[in-house]
């Protein structure tokens, strides 16, 4: 059974650039998603201009909940390129980790 919408959240993101190419990888697989930041964190404690998450929640482009296994497989192509981007992805789904958390400062 699949949830009424899918929530997707990515761990410390440099500061809304991530976000934007997860939003991105998740259009070219016919996704949409809609981005949530976190509210305003003072700049100072953020280390090196990042966000602790950022939330998209995730849908069909004609606003339909898509099915699990193409979720699934979008966010397995998204963290594979963010990790070649960036150089680590930690992608949340639903509490289904995909990648690894970053380590604490």
């Amino acid at each position: 059974m699949s949830p009424s919408r899918w929530k997707l959240t990515l761990y410390e993101p440099a500061t809304k650039t991530a976000s934007d190419a997860l939003a991105r990888n998740l259009a070219k697989s016919g996704l949409r998603a809609t981005l949530r930041l976190p509210e305003p964190a003072n700049p100072a404690r953020l280390p090196y201009g990042r966000l602790p998450y950022s939330t998209m929640f995730v849908s069909l482009g004609n606003g339909k909940t898509p099915d699990e296994a193409a979720v699934v497989q979008a966010v397995e192509v998204v963290v594979r390129d963010l990790r070649a981007r960036f150089g680590r992805a930690a992608l949340d789904l639903n509490g289904r980790l995909f990648g690894a958390l970053p380590e604490p400062h």
